[in-house]
This record gives C-alpha cells, sequence and structure tokens, in this order.
C-alpha cells in the first residue's frame, strides 16, 4: 500500500511539471513570428535571430527584420519589435519597417535571347521564368548543352538567377549514320524534316524505314539495318496470310499461305535473292452466287480446290508456353500450359481441324491472380506461422514445469503411509512397538 502511495505522488509531480512547462494561452511563441509576413503587404518579414527566447510572456517583445531574399525599403529601419498580445504577436502600428524582395533583374539584359519569348515579366525573388522558343528552334544552354526538362530558372535569395540565361537555336538534326547494304535519303534536318532507309536487293530493312527530326535536334527511334531476306508482306484484302509473323525481314526458305475469301490458296516462299516466289497474289471479294439456271444438255466445269494441309501458325501466349509434337497439320494438337503463379483461362487443347480452322477457335490467355488473393496468402501464412509459434512455447513451458521438483522443504514433509497412521500415541505405546517418527 505505501508503495502505490508513492508512485501516485510521484505521477502528481511529474503531471504538475509537464503543465508548468507547457505556455499558457496568452504566451507567444518565437517561431511564430514568422506569421508576421502576412501582415507586410509589400514583402515578407521574419524574426532579427537576436536576444532569442522560446516563449515569450504578455505585454514581452522581440526583435525581427526582414527575412532571407528581402531587403528593408530605402526609408525603412533595418528590423522593427513586435509585442506578445493575447498569445499572438503583433507589430507596432504605422509601423516603419517595409521588406521587398531583392531583384535579379531581366534575364535578357544583354539581348542574347532571341527567337523566343519569357512567360514571366517580374524578376524578383522567388519567382521563376519559363522560356519558350519559335517553331523551328529549342532551347540550349549557354555552353551549347541541351537545357533540360528539370532546370529551375528563378530568382535566388541572393539576387541572382540559378542559371545562366539560356538561348533558342535552330533545330538541326545531325547527318544520319551510314547504313550498311543500303542508301539513305536525308533532306534538310531541320525539324520535322525526314530520312529514308533502303536495302539493296535481296536485303530488307530491320527497323523504321523513315525516321523524323524532332524539336530537340534528334532523329526519333533507332537507326535501322538491312538484313539478308525477304520484305514484309502488305496487308491482304479480303483475304488472310497464313503464317505471317509480322517480322521486319523474312529469312530465305519461308513460306506463307494466300488464303482469298473467295477460296483460292496461293503458297508463297521467300527465295534468294531475297524476293517471294511466286509474286504475292491479290483477292478478290467473294462473290454472291446467282441463282441457279434450269439444266442444260452443255457440259459445265467445276474448279477444285485442294483442302488445306495446315493451319495457322500460333503463338505462345503471354508468361505461358505451347507444345505442339505434329506441328500446325490437320489432325494436330496444340497444348498450352503458363507459368507458375497465372491461371490458365480457356481451352487447354486446341485441334487443327480438316477445314484449317483451329477448334476451339479462341486462343487461351494467362492471367495472373488477383491482388487480394497474394494478400490473404501471406496473411494466412503469418497467422499459421504465430500459432504455431505459440503452441510450441506453450507444450515447453508445460514440460519444463512437470519436470521441475518440488522444493526441499517440502520434499522432507513426504513420507509413505503406515499402520500407525491412525492410531495415538498412546495406542502405540500398548502395543509395546516402536513408534516411527518422521522429523519435519
Amino acid at each position: 500500500m505505501q508503495s502505490c502511495g508513492w508512485y501516485g505522488t510521484l505521477l502528481r509531480i511529474i503531471l504538475l511539471l509537464i503543465l508548468l512547462a507547457l505556455p499558457s494561452a496568452s504566451d507567444c511563441k518565437w517561431q511564430d513570428l514568422e506569421d508576421l509576413e502576412h501582415t507586410f503587404t509589400t514583402g515578407d518579414s521574419r524574426r532579427a535571430g537576436v536576444n532569442r527566447k522560446d516563449v515569450y510572456g504578455e505585454g514581452e517583445t522581440a526583435p525581427y527584420k526582414c527575412s532571407i531574399g528581402y531587403l528593408p525599403s530605402s526609408s525603412s529601419p533595418p528590423s522593427d519589435v513586435a509585442t506578445c498580445r493575447n498569445g499572438k504577436w503583433e507589430r507596432p502600428p504605422n509601423s516603419p519597417l517595409r521588406c521587398n524582395p531583392k531583384n535579379c533583374g531581366h534575364p535578357n539584359r544583354d539581348g542574347s535571347f532571341a527567337n523566343g519569348r519569357l512567360n514571366q515579366h517580374v524578376f524578383s525573388f522567388p519567382r521563376e521564368v519559363n522560356f519558350t522558343c519559335n517553331r523551328g528552334y529549342h532551347l540550349v544552354s549557354q555552353d551549347g548543352t541541351p537545357w533540360e526538362s528539370y532546370y529551375r530558372f528563378y530568382c535566388q535569395a541572393d539576387g541572382t538567377w540559378s542559371y545562366p540565361t539560356p538561348k533558342c537555336v535552330e533545330v538541326i538534326c545531325p547527318q544520319p549514320n551510314p547504313i550498311a547494304n543500303g542508301q539513305i535519303n536525308v533532306g534538310t534536318r531541320r525539324e520535322n524534316s525526314t530520312v529514308q532507309y533502303t536495302c539493296n536487293p535481296g536485303y530488307a530493312v530491320d527497323g523504321p524505314t523513315e525516321r523524323r527530326c524532332t524539336n530537340d535536334a534528334k532523329w526519333e527511334g533507332n537507326d535501322p539495318t538491312c538484313e539478308r531476306g525477304c520484305h514484309p508482306l502488305s496487308p491482304l484484302l479480303h483475304g488472310r496470310i497464313i503464317g505471317d509473323t509480322g517480322d521486319k525481314v523474312y529469312k530465305i526458305g519461308v513460306t506463307v499461305i494466300y488464303d482469298c475469301d473467295d477460296g483460292s490458296k496461293t503458297t508463297v516462299k521467300c527465295i534468294e535473292p531475297g524476293r517471294w516466289v511466286p509474286e504475292p497474289p491479290t483477292c478478290s471479294a467473294k462473290t454472291t452466287p446467282a441463282t441457279p439456271k434450269p439444266k442444260t444438255s452443255s457440259t459445265t466445269s467445276t474448279t477444285m480446290h485442294p483442302p488445306p494441309s495446315q493451319c495457322s501458325p500460333l503463338s505462345s501466349p503471354t508468361n505461358g508456353k505451347l507444345f505442339s509434337a505434329g506441328g500446325f497439320g490437320v489432325n494436330a494438337s496444340v497444348i498450352f500450359s503458363c507459368d507458375e503463379g497465372y491461371t490458365l483461362r480457356g481451352a487447354t487443347t486446341l485441334v487443327c481441324r480438316p477445314t484449317g480452322a483451329w477448334d476451339p477457335p479462341t486462343m487461351p490467355t494467362c492471367t495472373a491472380p488477383p491482388p487480394w488473393i497474394i494478400i490473404l496468402s501471406v496473411c494466412l501464412a503469418v497467422l499459421a506461422s504465430l500459432v504455431i509459434c505459440c503452441l510450441g512455447f506453450f507444450y515447453i513451458m508445460r514440460r519444463r514445469r512437470r519436470r521441475t521438483p518440488p522444493p526441499r522443504a517440502y520434499r522432507r514433509q513426504i513420507r509413505k503411509p503406515g499402520p500407525y497412521d491412525a492410531m495415538s500415541n498412546d495406542e502405540v505405546a500398548r502395543l509395546g512397538k516402536p513408534f516411527p517418527v518422521t522429523s519435519l
């Protein structure tokens, strides 16, 4: 009981000290002098940084002056005094201190910035200025290096600009690199001009065939190359191209099938020196069959087309794999599987029918599990680990408690029950037998 009273007294003393340390509602804080900047209509004002105290009482005064980046006006004193009134700082009525921001001057005072414009016309602290160049020009630093988008051109507290004034120069892209086994055709190299790439016979362009000069004086995209093979196939109207992978260059020996809507099929092969044989055909629109006329004695011939030998090639799904032992021929089966952690949506097996179509016609996809399943799995794993740890801890503590021997004093009191336990001392004496005595 005495210890509880001692702890209560100590707690009351600590609470009293905390209350004494807290400022009262009528006190003012030193850092609150910064709020005075909002009372000056012509600039910023802050504490002077001298004779500092953390807390000021009612009626006490503290000096303050213009903050960094501001200067007193020509008719103002260098500092002034604020008074603490009802927990707030008040500046004297008609205070003579007026702070004006430092001026960095016009960025184009020497006239070096041309062929562009400034979007700001106030050049004092802490204003920021952005530059915009006319069409066909781009912004660079004074040393000619590119002007990066993260550069901030602003008036600093010391009255200087953060960077030298940039300049606008005409956009001229560099001469494009030559292309092996091909030619380039370049224009003026000014903004929006283009360069075209062509390859020698037997070669095809792998990459863009045309690139544009951008506003930052760079050619868009990467340099193409001329690779041995056939050029890409043009889109086919009224039909489809079986085996077309959309590559920029087709290797020698590749074959594709032109399957027209009217039922005709043509096999085209890429051969040396990089040309398609025969020439890729065109397909005609499928016509509606006319109404059959009455039979006459004349004999008509019907063109029979051979059945397709394979179905269109398939590719592995994203985050998955494709397996086909028989390729993509008729009656061949293709099996799909997904990477670990992804679920297959759709049929696992597609079969190539004699009609040249896959059954089912839709290719499956591999999808990732929803995020909430992953989060739930992690939470359940953590919870299971905690439960196992707790059960193991209680099991060990219980085993230790069973194996711990009783205290020595307790062991000395334990004895085996004897025949004299239920008799008194007189009864035992009458029996004429010694009385077993156990030391306690």
